[in-house]
């Protein structure tokens, strides 16, 4: 197999089929970076090529804000509204296809969050929550489900942190 390689390296034709038989071929990340998961054992649903560059219209954080949805609902539906609302906005900033492909204990640092991500993942939630949040969110509280809490207990006017 290493001669076929240096073979192959130099120029030479390998007949590559006859060695490993056909296989299928896959369609593989252009961008090294594009927070997708290609492995076959993985139970996230990377998004399409397309999606993953693009951000949602400004004007989709001004339709519900959070505050109003939340006045309705009692204490484990407002939970579960607000989780949703963050994982929703970190699957569009790391370019998910959707909010099920994030892991609502898993780290940002785990995630691939940087300073930029983090920036703007607090932009986005600060314009559907209205509330200021810092761009240092993501290291202050380490995972969607905690920021989540945070984002709760600071609308019920009582952060515990």
């Amino acid at each position: 197999l290493g001669s076929a390689a240096q073979l192959y390296v130099a120029g030479g034709f390998v007949d590559w089929a006859s060695l490993f038989g056909t296989r299928r071929r896959v369609d593989l990340p252009t961008y090294a970076f594009e927070r997708q998961r290609y492995w076959l054992s993985s139970s996230h649903t990377p998004a399409s090529v397309e999606a993953a560059g693009t951000e949602p219209p400004a004007e989709a954080d001004a339709l519900v804000l959070l505050p109003d949805a939340l006045s309705t609902l009692s204490g484990g539906d407002a939970e579960a509204l607000v989780l949703g609302h963050v994982l929703q906005k970190v699957a569009v900033v790391l370019g998910h296809s959707s909010a099920e492909a994030v892991d609502p204990d898993q780290e940002f640092k785990d995630m691939g969050f940087d300073s930029l991500l983090s920036v703007r993942l607090s932009k986005s939630l600060a314009a559907s929550t209205g509330l200021k949040l810092r761009g240092n969110l993501v290291l202050r509280y380490r995972s969607p489900r905690r920021v989540a809490e945070h984002i709760r207990s600071s609308m019920a006017g009582c952060d515990p942190h």
